[in-house]
């Protein structure tokens, strides 16, 4: 686990809607023999009024299997077209452009899911066995943390075509906030049976500090030569 930004994340811009939140993203996956195994991340998350994106992920301790989480932070910033990420264990940065038309845009499937109802699921519908099935089930709208909130059940029926390829049916349920155009509650059960649940909590309608978004100083880029120091003359 570890940041779940990605670049669509800062597209579209929203602006003016700041705020700041904490973001657990739990995963639980089940062994062969039939023992659940617990994994946790913690995440800072917050967007200020220009629209740029932090998303901190805090370190964690080793659990019983040895597993554990550096604390990073990565920022999308749609304005410079930037995408930073340093880690703070290694005190490393890492800087890349945004491409100018980004190609991984993820937009909420939560409009797109009153729009399937609408349409019958026609569009996911198929005789062909060896297609996958796409459902779109519109939740409703609910209250949580103050907002209102937008519900889609997105369930995929993934045929047999292998006996090394997973098949099976996963169901992913969203809760969106078309105010501040951002997901509040995501649970996956995916076709191996692994569930994960992302909630976010301690929200807060704040713009967060200007600072948290420079790289703090000391930090080096790796995949630089280092500065030689310049030699002067006598």
């Amino acid at each position: 686990m570890g940041s779940s930004l990605g670049f669509g994340a800062a597209f579209p811009v929203i602006q003016n809607r700041p705020y700041i939140a904490t973001v657990r993203v739990q995963s639980v996956e089940t062994t062969r023999a039939g023992v659940r195994v617990l994994r946790e991340a913690l995440n800072i998350r917050m967007r200020d009024f220009a629209g740029r994106i932090r998303d901190e992920q805090l370190a964690s301790t080793p659990d019983a299997q040895g597993a554990f989480t550096q604390g990073t932070v990565h920022i999308l910033d749609p304005i410079s077209m930037r995408d930073t990420q340093w880690n703070e264990d290694t005190k490393t940065v890492l800087v890349s452009n945004i491409a100018a038309n980004p190609t991984h845009t993820q937009e909420s499937p939560v409009p797109e899911c009153s729009q399937r109802m609408r349409t019958g699921n026609a569009e996911s519908s198929s005789d062909d066995p060896d297609r996958d099935q796409v459902r779109f089930e519109y939740l409703g709208r609910r209250d949580m943390y103050g907002l209102d909130a937008v519900g889609c059940r997105i369930t995929r029926i993934v045929p047999k075509r292998s006996e090394t390829v997973w098949s099976g049916t996963s169901v992913t349920e969203i809760w969106n906030s078309p105010d501040l155009q951002m997901n509040l509650l995501i649970t996956t059960k995916e076709l191996d049976g692994t569930e994960q649940i992302t909630t976010i909590s301690d929200l807060h309608e704040v713009e967060p500090s200007p600072a948290l978004f420079q790289v703090p100083t000391g930090y080096t880029d790796p995949t630089k030569p280092p500065s030689q120091p310049s030699s002067q003359t006598h």
